[in-house]
């Protein structure tokens, strides 16, 4: 039986930056039933985002999922980049 993890945190938010430009920022912090995994540090399960929203391709993410440990991409760059 796979448990759920735990919601800790989740924002959804824009704003609007010092020469007019409006993004959004997507925040979600998940606490993992001891999973005990490099890729989730302290069992934590993140994700955050910033785009703008008059182009979505102008974006930074930063996550960790399984498989993968912190990591970041920039725009739609499909290289990923370790921390």
């Amino acid at each position: 039986m796979r448990v759920k993890p735990q919601l800790i945190y989740q924002r959804e938010r824009n704003y609007q930056t010092s020469l007019g430009y409006i993004i959004r920022i997507k925040i979600k912090l998940q606490k993992l039933p001891n999973i005990q995994k490099k890729e989730f540090p302290q069992d934590y399960k993140f994700s955050w985002i910033a785009y703008s929203l008059e182009n979505t391709n102008e974006r930074v993410l930063f996550d960790n999922h399984y498989g993968k440990a912190p990591h970041f991409h920039v725009d739609n760059d499909k290289g990923t980049y370790f921390i």
